[in-house]
């Protein structure tokens, strides 16, 4: 029969090892959910990006005169039925609600200023996880509108979009802010003084 100390230290060298592992598993288990929660984000990423891509060639289409393909573009891929939204520029801002409310204002904007066209560009974009379903994504936004004469106004700012993802798995976006920080025009054709940022 063995002595009662070396009972005791014999059963501690088994919970020792037992603890050990269940510290691994543990930290194992963390890591997993983090590398899960990295992989969900770059996903969420991807997909947030051609939802502004989408954005862009609506935009590209409003200002074209194409205000029903335009509709049809951000209902299929980015506009959130409640979706609203904001331009801000010098101190001025502009709000409504709807892809129709979206198309409208574009399509009013680009008779104001004699737009035939534009190309609309998204970069360095950053991505914020919110809660489950929710995220808010900000990009660099430049924008070129041209005239029939050959002049060229180009945009500079930030777009700000609040998306929700959707039963079928769809980024729609539920609030946009499009803060216009400067135009400058070319081709010798300085943008209308009302538009310059000094």
């Amino acid at each position: 029969m063995l002595p009662i100390k070396q009972k005791i230290f014999g059963a501690a060298l088994v919970i020792v090892p037992a603890m050990a592992a269940a510290e691994s598993l543990a930290q194992s288990a963390q890591e997993l959910v983090s590398e899960s929660a990295a992989f969900e984000t770059m996903i969420a990423r991807d997909a947030l990006e051609t939802a502004l891509s989408c954005w862009a060639r609506g935009m590209d289409l409003t200002i074209g005169g194409e205000a029903d393909a335009a509709l049809a573009t951000w209902n299929a891929c980015y506009a959130h039925p409640d979706y609203r939204f904001q331009v801000l520029f010098q101190g001025q801002t502009i709000e409504g609600e709807g892809a129709a409310g979206r198309a409208e204002t574009n399509v009013r904007t680009s008779a104001m200023f004699g737009y035939t066209g534009a190309y609309h560009y998204i970069s360095n974009v950053e991505v914020e996880m919110g809660a489950e379903g929710a995220a808010t994504a900000t990009a660099l936004q430049t924008a070129d509108h041209f005239r029939e004469d050959g002049t060229v106004e180009t945009t500079f700012g930030i777009i700000t979009v609040e998306f929700v993802q959707s039963d079928d798995g769809r980024w729609l976006a539920l609030n946009e802010t499009m803060d216009i920080e400067r135009m400058v025009g070319f081709a010798g054709l300085p943008a209308p003084a009302a538009m310059i940022q000094q």
